[in-house]
């Protein structure tokens, strides 16, 4: 367990305590909520409005979702940070500090206290994480439907030129037959009138 603590250490999500008793009693008080707003982490449903509320004004039909966007771009226009303490990466990276074949539970209990000791709440982490999927998979959505819409145009267009282009060979066709029973024509009568003539010199 000591190389463990070390690790975290190490990644400074927790500091090195021997014991309860080294620990200052305000600081053992302390809760996450007592921190200061500026430290309070939104609740999902209002991280979830406020995505709600930004992919309604989003312009769907424009020029954004006729490229690709990288998900980094996505948590920008959103306003949702790339990194940092408050995010889900957190728990990612204590995960990678535990021992392989923990059980679930234990698993939980090491994130929560850890996440505790480090002035975190799990719960926002995990709330951070849910709102950052709910972004992904709105877009996702608003993307596809977009690249449907863009696809029938094309496909409409398609079928539109077939029609055209069956127009146009019907076309051809009509003027390659004038041709033909013009040329005869012509080629008719001048060896007709050249035979007169022909017979009268």
């Amino acid at each position: 367990m000591e190389e463990k603590k070390s690790i975290l250490e190490k990644w400074g999500f927790i500091q090195k305590v021997e014991d309860s008793s080294s620990v200052p009693s305000s600081a053992q008080s302390a809760k996450p909520h007592e921190l200061g707003a500026d430290t309070k982490s939104p609740s999902l449903s209002e991280s979830i409005t406020r995505v709600n509320i930004e992919n309604t004004e989003r312009k769907v039909g424009g020029n954004s979702m006729d490229r690709f966007t990288g998900v980094q771009d996505l948590y920008t226009a959103n306003k949702m940070p790339l990194s940092g303490k408050e995010t889900v990466y957190t728990i990612e990276s204590l995960l990678k500090a535990l021992p392989d074949g923990l059980p679930a539970d234990l698993v939980r209990t090491t994130l929560q206290n850890v996440t505790q000791a480090s002035y975190m709440e799990l719960d926002a982490l995990i709330a951070d994480g849910e709102t950052r999927i709910s972004v992904l998979q709105n877009y996702s959505n608003q993307f596809s439907q977009r690249t449907d819409a863009v696809i029938k145009q094309y496909e409409s267009e398609i079928e539109q030129l077939k029609r055209k282009i069956s127009e146009y060979q019907s076309m051809i066709e009509e003027r390659n037959t004038l041709q033909t029973n013009q040329t005869h024509a012509i080629q008719y009568e001048v060896e007709r009138i050249s035979n007169i003539i022909a017979s009268a010199k």
